[in-house]
């Protein structure tokens, strides 16, 4: 905790990312502690939405937290060099 505490007091941003659902998911937990320890940090969560997962693969593709959504969410918090751009599963339509 000290180490993301230490890159937090630095850029005064956090982005976390988890494959669990959005409530209750570990990083909840570095969330809450970050926002204890530094009031006024730009937090921002990225995780699978509070929802059952669908049957569809295109469904769960576009649900589940991959590099381009890291990327889009990292582009709200200033720090992404390169533009955010909607991701489709491979053969899914648009």
């Amino acid at each position: 905790m000290e180490t993301i505490l230490k890159s937090v007091k630095k850029t005064g941003k956090l982005l976390t990312s988890d494959d669990g659902s959005y409530s209750f998911c570990n990083c909840t937990e570095i969330v809450a502690r970050v926002a204890e320890a530094l009031p006024g940090t730009k937090i921002k969560r990225l995780a699978f939405p509070d929802a059952p997962a669908p049957g569809a693969p295109e469904m769960l593709s576009y649900m589940r937290v991959d590099a381009v959504k890291i990327r889009c969410r990292r582009k709200e918090t200033g720090r992404s060099p390169s533009p955010c751009k909607p991701h489709l599963t491979k053969g899914a339509r648009p």
